[in-house]
């Protein structure tokens, strides 16, 4: 999936992350990057909404927020 939709990060080494949440899964991509995965339908749909969101409330948020890299879209896991 990360090589079909992100071809700049093939060959990065993926992990999931313990995550307290029940509606995304949390991988480490590489040395610095999150993936965040909906684990739900629910969790799928909210993810417009909370881009849309983020890109209005960083400029006047105290801290620094993580930068969206990418957002890929839902793929075929082949199974082996």
């Amino acid at each position: 999936m990360i090589g079909g939709q992100f071809p700049q990060w093939t060959g990065a080494a993926i992990a999931r992350r313990r995550s307290g949440g029940t509606v995304n899964a949390v991988y480490r991509l590489g040395e610095d990057k999150a993936v965040r995965l909906p684990l739900t339908r629910g969790g799928a749909d909210d993810v417009p909404t909370e881009r849309e969101w983020l890109s209005r409330l960083v400029p006047l948020l105290p801290t620094r927020i993580p930068e969206l890299l990418g957002a890929g879209e839902p793929a075929r896991c082949p199974r082996g």
